[in-house]
């Protein structure tokens, strides 16, 4: 037996801002945040389903020329994807839903 779940996702408009700080000449310190609109609309919340509502993406990094043509770098990042469902919505799960992460990125970048 096979049952169709209708999604009805909707679009994500993305908004992104980024810079760098080179001040400290070795160690450039970059941050940047970026904020997304839901794409899950209310009335199909589930628990396995993006949080039905506006998410948030912090980061912050550096990196450093370990040699001459090798880069280290290294970031952070926290996001948080929120949203709630009223009661007496007829196909979702009503309550509070949330999701929170944190991530480190590390990688080299080789210039040839």
């Amino acid at each position: 037996m096979t049952t169709t779940l209708q999604q009805n996702w909707k679009n994500a408009h993305v908004l992104r801002t980024a810079g760098e700080y080179s001040g400290l000449s070795a160690w450039p310190i970059r941050f940047g945040y970026a904020f997304s609109t839901a794409v899950t609309p209310e009335e199909q919340a589930l628990y396995s389903f993006v949080a039905p509502g506006p998410s948030h993406v912090f980061d912050f990094g550096m990196g450093h020329h370990i040699a001459l043509n090798i880069e280290l770098n290294a970031a952070l990042e926290y996001s948080r994807a929120y949203g709630k469902v009223p009661a007496g919505t007829t196909t979702a799960l009503s309550g509070g839903y949330k999701s929170d992460a944190w991530t480190c990125h590390i990688g080299f970048d080789i210039q040839v």
